[in-house]
Formats: C-alpha cells, structure tokens, sequence
C-alpha cells in the first residue's frame, strides 16, 4: 500500500516538473510502475467508495481511471468530466468544426 502512494506521489511529482525534461530511461521505468498499480489503486479506491461528480452530467461514479481520464495538469489528476461526457463534448466539437 505505502509503495502504492509512493509511486503515485513520485510521478505526480514528475509531472509537475514537467515530465519531457526527465530522461528517457527514467520516464519508462516510472511509468511501468504507475501502469502496475492502476488497476491496484483502481480497486482500492472502489472498495473504499472514494466517488466523484462528473461535471456535466452530475452523475456520480468511483474516481477510478475506469470512469475519468487522467489530467495530470489539474489539481485532482483526474479530469472533472466522466469518460462518456468527454467523449460527447468532443464528438460535438469535432461536428461543429469539421
């Protein structure tokens, strides 16, 4: 668990240090790790019921990556809007601007 928050933490870290500036072979380890225990934290956070409001739909689901993408340039990580609000707003800008 504590290694679980510790790469967490690093890469957010990384992150905001702007994380292109970070050799190649750093960038590659750190990122296994966090893909490692994703799915970890995902259950995790499911099994201690951590949710979040979407937004635009005012749903409410597990603040997991099964529901929102990562926005590692917020506060939160995860982006204010679920997967599938995403996911319209940018069909419809794609309509609007084709």
């Amino acid at each position: 668990m504590n290694r679980i928050i510790s790469d967490i933490l690093e890469f957010l870290t990384i992150c905001k240090k702007n994380y292109y500036t970070i050799p190649e072979n750093e960038r590659g380890e750190i990122q296994h790790r966090l893909y490692f225990h994703q799915k970890q934290l995902n259950e995790l956070v499911e099994r201690l019921s951590i949710v979040k409001e979407c937004s635009k739909c005012k749903g409410t689901f597990p603040a997991t990556t099964k529901y929102f993408y990562n926005d590692v340039s917020a506060k939160e990580v995860l982006r204010p809007e679920c997967k599938e609000c995403h996911s319209n707003s940018k069909k419809e800008f794609y309509r609007k601007n084709k």
